[in-house]
């Protein structure tokens, strides 16, 4: 058939993103809003020199980057600090010093010092810790820098925590629900650097969600190869995402899943596979959402684990297969002993298939025997022959 399996060990690739400086995308909160205005009220300083100071992911670049648009100026960084760059200063008003640490080549921050001195520049000087305190060993620097400015970019506060996570999960292309967002900042540390720890992690997840999704849709295109009429798919089986959030997802992985089988002539079969899935109504509402006429429901008889230490389960499987029932085109019949009549011990099989005589896209059933008693082809062949009889 020409058909060849592709690699799927696929490399999850992580490119960075461009950072947007842009004034709009800059949010104001009661954590910056001083230094906002700060910045924004230039030359009106009461000095020439000024010590931004902020936690990494704080915004302070985002701030410098504002400042330098509007009044113009020269960016360098702290430990690139060299005689051709105090050269190359001399042609500009505002001069900003970024991610200054106290392990500089102190002589030549001096004379950086005296040259916005002598010649009534301005200069920023950005660092995770107030400058002040860094120790120097030339006394005169320690003297020169008591002579700043302070301005604190402070802990993030709940409004700003919120337009972070938005905004930066937007860029990425990643839909989160706002009320989620709400519930993340009651339970996240105050603190910029775990704030883009969780949206980095958000964004590694959604790249292996995605990865997920390529990966299957080669299954499909073997599917499709082998003449399949339908494929098994399982989602909503982690129930560590809250219970909408983790149907949003189901429903842009299916969705996308679906399109991507129809257009290969491939029915895609949702199971019954624990977690939220064993839940008749957060499938109801799945198969709802997606509304694709080739995605359905493959209904497992035993699979009716809600949740794990301690087990709990939806309490009635007959009811759950019948509730599904408009949705379901396979069933996975499952057996695992047998009386000596050759009914099922766990299932009552004629009452599920009573049921399943009313599921108007009902097509076939698989067995899926997994029994110790007997041998697994004396499993299925009984199986086989107990579906038969109720459905004479």
């Amino acid at each position: 058939m020409g058909f060849k399996m592709k690699d799927l060990n696929q490399l999850i690739i992580k490119f960075d993103y461009d950072q947007n400086f842009k004034d709009q995308d800059f949010y104001v909160s009661k954590s910056n809003e001083y230094s906002f205005k700060l910045l924004n009220s230039w030359p009106k300083w009461e000095k020439n020199f000024l010590n931004l100071i902020g936690e990494k992911f704080s915004g302070k670049t985002h701030l410098i980057n504002i400042f330098l648009k509007k009044f113009k100026g020269i960016k360098i960084e702290g430990s690139d600090i060299n005689n051709q760059i105090l050269k190359e200063i001399k042609i500009y008003e505002n001069v900003v010093v970024e991610n200054l640490n106290k392990d500089i080549n102190e002589n030549l921050f001096y004379t950086l010092l005296n040259i916005i001195e002598q010649d009534n520049k301005y200069l920023i000087v950005t660092s995770k810790k107030p400058i002040v305190d860094f120790s120097y060993k030339l006394d005169d620097l320690n003297s020169r820098s008591k002579n700043f400015l302070l301005s604190s970019i402070e802990k993030p506060d709940d409004d700003l925590m919120f337009a972070l996570i938005l905004k930066n999960l937007s860029d990425r292309q990643i839909s989160i629900d706002k009320k989620l967002i709400d519930f993340i900042i009651k339970r996240i540390d105050r603190s910029y650097g775990k704030i883009f720890d969780f949206i980095y992690k958000i964004d590694e997840i959604s790249l292996k969600r995605k990865k997920a999704i390529e990966t299957y849709k080669y299954w499909v295109d073997i599917a499709s190869a082998l003449d399949c009429k339908a494929m098994r798919n399982v989602c909503g089986e982690s129930i560590t995402v809250p219970h909408k959030e983790k149907l949003n997802y189901a429903l842009e992985g299916v969705n996308e899943l679906g399109a991507y089988a129809a257009s290969k002539n491939i029915d895609l079969l949702i199971e019954n596979h624990n977690g939220y899935s064993s839940d008749p109504e957060w499938m109801i509402a799945l198969m709802e959402g997606v509304n694709k006429k080739n995605v359905g429901v493959l209904g497992d008889f035993t699979n009716w684990t809600l949740e794990r230490n301690p087990d709990t389960f939806y309490p009635d499987p007959y009811k759950g297969i019948e509730l599904l029932a408009p949705y379901i085109r396979a069933v996975s019949a499952k057996s695992s002993e047998f009386t000596v009549a050759g009914e099922e011990i766990t299932t009552d099989y004629k009452k599920m298939f009573d049921i399943l005589k009313k599921a108007p896209h009902f097509e076939f059933a698989g067995v899926e025997f997994f029994g110790n008693d007997i041998s697994r082809n004396q499993g299925v062949k009984l199986t086989k022959n107990l579906i038969e009889k109720v459905t004479k």
